[in-house]
């Protein structure tokens, strides 16, 4: 089963370039602090709530010079 790619970064990107692209995915204004990105490995990143609840887990895989990304516990 193939997963939805929501968004591609550079095969190693930082954090913050991760924490942009799925903050825009996610409708996440990091502006206002309500929210914070938890790098787990290169590949997997959670974005949580300040109240230490999980509002997404995004999961990337390395295609040639870029890292794809899915919403989900499964690489894509």
């Amino acid at each position: 089963m193939s997963n939805k790619i929501v968004f591609e970064t550079d095969a190693f990107a930082a954090t913050k370039e991760v924490w942009l692209k799925a903050s825009e995915y996610l409708g996440i204004n990091k502006e206002t602090g309500t929210s914070e990105i938890k790098r787990l490995s290169p590949n997997k990143v959670q974005i949580i709530s300040l109240s230490g609840d999980i509002l997404a887990e995004l999961s990337a895989t390395v295609k040639g010079n870029k890292k794809v990304w899915c919403q989900n516990k499964t690489v894509c």
